[in-house]
């Protein structure tokens, strides 16, 4: 959670409803979303480039990427939401508010990597029992690199 967030919220409960003059000042803004939602852009223009040069190339190994980066994604979203939740204030049902949300929201960001996970094995899998791959001098010399340096 936010800590500005939190201490704006003790405060307003210590001064009483009375003394907050404006709707901003009852539920105020995490600078931390704004970082967030920019992150979120970001990893969306990556994503969406990498899938399509994975796709040109026929490479499922560019493709993962961009599927992890696309999971990336909807984990910062789900972070979005969480947040966005959790600034709903207490009620009487909710004593501490909905600071749950962001548990669940990180339940839900795992629950989305290991899904991927499932699927990208299932695909890599198919393509070595089909024989559907192809291996050329430029996958033996980056294996040979990537290798030597400790990667």
């Amino acid at each position: 959670t936010c800590p500005h967030l939190n201490s704006a919220i003790i405060w307003s409960r210590i001064l009483g409803p009375s003394n907050i003059t404006t709707e901003a000042q009852k539920r105020p803004t995490c600078p931390h979303l704004n970082k967030l939602m920019i992150a979120s852009a970001v990893c969306l223009l990556f994503t969406i480039g990498e899938a399509a040069g994975g796709f040109m190339a026929n490479s499922l190994a560019i493709m993962t990427d961009a599927s992890h980066m696309l999971s990336d994604f909807a984990s910062f979203l789900i972070s979005l939401f969480a947040l966005w939740v959790a600034r709903r204030p207490a009620t009487q049902k909710m004593s501490f508010g909905y600071h749950r949300a962001e548990v669940m929201g990180a339940v839900c960001s795992v629950l989305v990597i290991w899904v991927l996970t499932g699927v990208l094995a299932y695909l890599a899998i198919e393509r070595m029992m089909n024989m559907n791959f192809s291996i050329n001098a430029v996958n033996i010399i980056m294996g040979c690199v990537l290798q030597q340096s400790g990667h």
